[in-house]
């Protein structure tokens, strides 16, 4: 039996942010689509109107396929050096955690990792990111967030664990 380092990967949901319902919907208009160019007996509007949606709703299916099959699977990673968020290529070692809280802005939950100053700095951002660290704060998210809601895990969950492994709190 292996034994446990007390590595944790977190998956991302099957489609992120809920988009799962669109790949469906792109598929019945790319069909009306096809329809429209195929069927109307050379109309040429409707011919137009046909190639317009169909490039219109083909891309939308293929960034809905796109997001499902690039974006990488694994987002988040404990290991015994730190936190790996994938999808940004991030990492925070576990002696600059000085706590972790889970925040609601608008409708998507935010894990909040508080971090070092010198662990801020570290990070590279644009002017406005660091601009706005003020409203961030102001907002109870001041310090390295990441979006949960590609996460296949509660993010309470992911912050207790995270809590636990650094010795913060919050």
């Amino acid at each position: 039996m292996a034994e446990d380092d007390g590595s944790h990967d977190f998956l991302r949901s099957m489609f992120p942010r809920g988009f799962w319902w669109l790949a469906p919907v792109f598929i019945v208009f790319i069909v009306g689509s096809i329809f429209m160019i195929f069927g109307t007996d050379g109309d040429a509007e409707a011919v137009w109107i046909g190639v317009l949606c169909l490039v219109f709703f083909g891309g939308g299916f293929a960034a809905v396929l796109w997001a499902h099959f690039r974006l990488p699977s694994v987002v988040l990673s404990l290991k015994e050096d730190g936190v790996h968020h994938h999808g940004h290529n991030l990492f925070v070692p576990w002696h600059s955690i000085q706590g972790v809280h889970v925040t609601k802005i608008q409708a998507t939950r935010i894990l909040v990792l508080e971090v070092t100053e010198s662990e801020m700095a570290k990070l590279s951002g644009s002017a406005i990111a660091k601009g706005l660290r003020a409203a961030n704060r102001l907002l109870g998210a001041d310090g390295i967030q990441i979006d949960t809601s590609s996460l296949a895990i509660n993010p309470n969950e992911v912050a207790r664990i995270i809590a636990t492994r650094a010795g913060a709190t919050g």
